[in-house]
């Protein structure tokens, strides 16, 4: 497997990102680079990744650093890229370099995001607009506890949607949802981390 996990060195260049993961299988279809970036304005409750809501200039790095890290892994064995967060369009001009580069090379990219697509669709920020172009699927909408069915494969809670914005892929997706959620543990310096789409803590009947 691989792994990146922001350091110090990088700072002063393009993108914030915590870490990089390959292979992650409980995020998307495939043997997928999994990637999560820093940075969130929506502050959900019960938040998945509330250590990644602050931008943090430590975790800098450059889009070439990024491919160059990428290009390590044969990207034959790249299924698909997932990204995470944070969330990824309060970095909207460093997310589109980044899509731009990866998406000649892998047409499979998963973004999430606490946008609804309209929101999306509503912004200025012609960065947000020409990300779509690059981006094979959609999850969005914010996180919430209380709609989280515990069931949902890639859907945290019932109000967020998944959109295709590449319809060829729909049934890769389909089938690898309807086999429900999933959760990989991964070690990661020294620490566990679970990674995929967790029930919440109630019990839910």
């Amino acid at each position: 497997g691989y792994c990146y996990h922001g350091r110090p060195e990088f700072r002063g260049e393009d993108l914030q990102v915590d870490r990089l993961l390959f292979p992650v299988t409980a995020l998307g279809p495939g043997n997928r680079l999994a990637m999560w970036m820093i940075g969130c304005h929506k502050r959900c409750k019960k938040c998945a990744n509330p250590e990644l809501q602050n931008f943090d200039k430590t975790k800098d790095i450059s889009v070439e650093q990024l491919e160059n890290m990428i290009l390590k892994i044969d990207t034959e064995q790249i299924d698909g890229i997932t990204v995470s967060g944070g969330e990824p369009f309060a970095q909207p001009f460093e997310l589109k370099k980044f899509l731009q580069k990866v998406s000649s090379k892998i047409e499979d990219i998963l973004v999430f995001s606490g946008y609804t697509y309209e929101e999306l669709l509503e912004m200025t920020d012609s960065d947000v607009q020409e990300c779509f172009q690059y981006i094979g699927v959609l999850i969005s909408g914010e996180y919430i506890d209380e709609k989280n069915d515990n069931k949902t494969a890639l859907i945290a809670s019932t109000n967020q949607k998944i959109y295709f914005l590449k319809e060829n892929l729909k049934e890769k997706y389909k089938k690898y949802m309807d086999k429900g959620r999933q959760i990989q543990n991964v070690f990661l310096k020294d620490e566990l981390m679970s990674i995929g789409i967790h029930n919440n803590e109630r019990s839910v009947k």
